[in-house]
């Protein structure tokens, strides 16, 4: 636990999540807690349905092309067989005018549908983003087919034309048995058998179209268990993600509800007022450790103050004890200085008469003090004269310097050396000092011999 007092200035300042979600109340954090528990579990479950969907999506993608595919390749087949049925239709009917006429305008409708089939077809399978997807031999099947689709254009050519020839209505009977054996010969002609490989090659289409329909198949049931599985980790996920939250937001509002506890109850058990309730947060259970921190900080210095009374008042006790022995002591000493002072004088006294009968020396003394003046006075004199002088050797230095600024470089370095311009400072001030002090002892020496 903290030993000392966390106050609001002392908290840390606002800015990041943690001091965000410390400045919070209780109820808001709860709140919180919930809003993201729900946000987690939500948000987990959505993103599990979009992964899973956009597999699910590209399967289905994958096996609508594969129907569309296997749809254009059979209709085009079928079309292809009606013009066959059709054209030996024509054929049989050659015996009756009418219904042959009446049967015409379905081949001329059948030849319609398979040039109609055949655009349709191109258009589906020549798409670009089709074509990406497009397996190796699904191509090679296209081309195939693609290589055989002239001859079969040369093999509707000529049908129309043969037919639109063999009207039964414009032919004599000796005419029309020659047409239909014409037609016949026409129907096992070796350009039938480029429609027979056309057709083939169609057929080719159609199994690996189909084949690539059972793969989109498979790939959609693999797809769809694969999106289960996606969905169900999502949820899963997301329910671990919510109860991390739950734990986090749970202890972040009774951690420092048992820390408060803790500190309650070893201040009162223990009396161990050094302890703090730890502020980490301004939420109510904040503000409860720092009014908690407070009062065990007043009960302190209570505390404190009462023992530094008891403590003075000991400390008064023993100075007065000992300032009493300290005066007593006074005493004993100063009766005995005065009892020395008494003995003193008298020793003086005696001496004072002993030294009247003697000669005084006061003339000698006298005469001393006076040669010492004359002394003083000359040094005073000379003094003078050396001042006046360095006064007169300074100006005409100054004068030099003016006048000849530019100087041989060996008296430069000793100028410089020597620091001219402190001495040119400090020896005025020197030699007034020097004779102040002159004057001061003469005067001295002269009030002691008056």
């Amino acid at each position: 636990m903290a030993n000392f007092l966390l106050s609001d200035s002392q908290l840390p300042p606002s800015g990041g999540l943690g001091n965000w979600l410390g400045d919070l109340k209780v109820g808001q954090k709860l709140t919180l807690g919930y809003a993201f528990v729900l946000g987690a579990a939500m948000l987990g479950t959505a993103l599990g349905f979009i992964v899973a969907d956009r597999y699910h999506e590209d399967a289905l993608h994958e096996e609508i092309d594969a129907v569309e595919e296997l749809y254009q390749v059979y209709r085009l087949q079928s079309s292809i067989f009606r013009v066959r049925t059709q054209q030996h239709k024509l054929i049989f009917y050659m015996g009756q005018p009418n219904l042959w006429q009446e049967k015409y305008p379905q081949l001329l409708e059948a030849v319609a549908d398979v040039r109609h089939e055949w655009i349709d077809f191109k258009a589906t399978f020549r798409n670009p983003q089709r074509q990406l997807k497009d397996t190796l031999p699904e191509k090679a099947a296209y081309d195939q087919l693609m290589l055989t689709k002239n001859d079969f254009d040369d093999y509707l050519n000529q049908s129309e034309v043969l037919f639109a020839d063999s009207n039964p209505r414009n032919l004599s009977p000796t005419a029309i048995s020659a047409t239909q054996s014409r037609l016949f010969s026409f129907m096992h002609s070796p350009q039938v058998f480029t429609l027979d490989e056309f057709l083939d090659d169609i057929a080719s289409l159609v199994d690996v179209t189909a084949a690539e329909y059972s793969q989109a198949k498979v790939e959609l049931k693999r797809a769809e268990e694969l999106r289960l599985q996606i969905i169900t980790i999502s949820l899963l996920i997301s329910a671990a993600i919510a109860t991390l939250l739950v734990l986090y937001m749970s202890r972040a509002i009774a951690r420092p509800i048992q820390a408060v506890t803790y500190v309650a109850q070893q201040v009162t058990e223990k009396a161990n007022f050094d302890l703090r309730a730890p502020v980490t947060s301004r939420d109510e259970i904040g503000i409860l450790a720092t009014s908690l921190n407070r009062l065990i900080q007043e009960v302190q210095q209570l505390l404190e103050v009462q023992k530094d009374s008891n403590e003075q008042l000991e400390v008064y006790s023993q100075i007065l004890e000992r300032k009493v022995q300290e005066r007593t002591q006074e005493l004993k000493e100063k009766n005995q200085s005065l009892q020395q002072t008494l003995e003193d004088l008298h020793q003086t006294q005696t001496k004072l008469i002993q030294t009247e009968k003697r000669p005084s020396p006061e003339p000698t003394v006298a005469e001393a003090i006076s040669e010492f003046s004359l002394l003083f006075n000359s040094m005073g004199n000379h003094l003078s004269h050396v001042t006046d002088y360095s006064y007169m050797l300074l100006e005409m230095l100054r004068q030099y310097q003016q006048r000849y600024p530019e100087t041989d470089r060996f008296i430069q370095d000793s100028v410089t050396q020597q620091d001219l311009e402190s001495l040119k400072t400090e020896l005025p001030h020197l030699l007034d000092a020097i004779q102040a002090e002159v004057a001061q002892m003469s005067r001295v020496l002269n009030a002691a011999i008056v």
